[in-house]
């Protein structure tokens, strides 16, 4: 299996595109993230807003997917889909890092706090609001921004 394809049967079979109606009733379709593929070909999928994350992350994602964030802030949870087993690529973790700090809270800081771990040790929060999760096992990443990779990041953002 390759990337796109991975990524692209979990759409279809965790129902990553739900519908919405439109102000005049017509049925449109909703992401529930966007999706970005870094220069190295890594796919990264960022959640849109709260119950987005939600979505992403309980129902796309699988339990060995990384999952990130930008450790109490406000933002996007950010999922890497990887295969059972499957190491990361080298400059992955930075890159899924930055995109997480630009979709945060943090967005304008030169240095941000990004929690990392497997995505089956975060879980939702009982009660919580939309978004809201408790994470087992993290680790975290000091990241030093750099603008020009953001740059990079966003302009691998697909259609």
């Amino acid at each position: 299996r390759n990337w796109a394809k991975a990524v692209v049967s979990k759409d279809v079979s965790f129902g990553a595109e739900g519908t919405a109606k439109s102000s005049r009733g017509a049925p449109q379709k909703h992401n529930a993230f966007r999706r970005f593929r870094t220069p190295r070909g890594l796919v990264v999928l960022v959640g849109k807003g709260s119950a987005d994350n939600d979505e992403l992350t309980f129902r796309i994602a699988s339990p060995h997917d990384l999952w990130l964030h930008a450790k109490d802030r406000r933002g996007a949870h950010v999922i890497v889909p990887l295969r059972k087993s499957e190491a990361l690529p080298d400059g992955a973790l930075v890159d899924a890092a930055t995109l997480a700090a630009h979709f945060s809270d943090a967005r304008d800081e030169a240095l941000v706090d990004v929690q990392y771990t497997s995505r089956k040790y975060v879980r939702k929060m009982k009660g919580g609001a939309a978004g809201a999760v408790v994470v087992e096992r993290e680790k975290v990443l000091v990241l030093r921004v750099d603008k020009g990779k953001v740059a990079e990041l966003l302009d691998g953002e697909e259609a």
